[in-house]
């Protein structure tokens, strides 16, 4: 009978920790599903061309970091495409504002250095 109360907490144990883990274990799908939900997001998809790719994984998110381009514009924009790994979805995706007009957007400019600062920090 003791046994049988091991084997089964055993096998409760390894249940709980399979049901739990991040549906992305590999972060190749994971890169591949963030840059299709980036593409979908976009009004021309087809004329998107991304760089500098990289997987950054935190206790509560995965994140997509980089850079993309519109084909017509000569210019690369830095993302973020963030998993919220306690949800289980793609919660937002962080572009890079352009150049600053304003107040506001100067501080939408600094608010996404932070961010890319401690998200994607292995990118410069």
């Amino acid at each position: 009978m003791k046994w049988f109360a091991m084997a089964l907490s055993t096998w409760l144990l390894v249940f709980a920790s399979v049901a739990s883990a991040s549906p992305y274990a590999d972060k190749q799908v994971f890169e591949e599903d963030a840059r299709q939900g980036i593409l979908k997001e976009q009004s021309s998809r087809d004329h998107f061309q991304f760089r500098g790719l990289i997987v950054t994984e935190f206790d509560d998110s995965l994140n997509l970091c980089g850079e993309m381009n519109k084909s017509d514009e000569p210019e690369w924009t830095r993302f973020i495409k963030v998993f919220d790994k306690g949800t289980e979805r793609f919660e937002l995706v962080w572009i890079e504002p352009g150049d600053a007009a304003s107040e506001v957007e100067d501080f939408k400019k600094d608010q996404f250095g932070s961010y890319w600062d401690r998200r994607c920090s292995s990118l410069r």
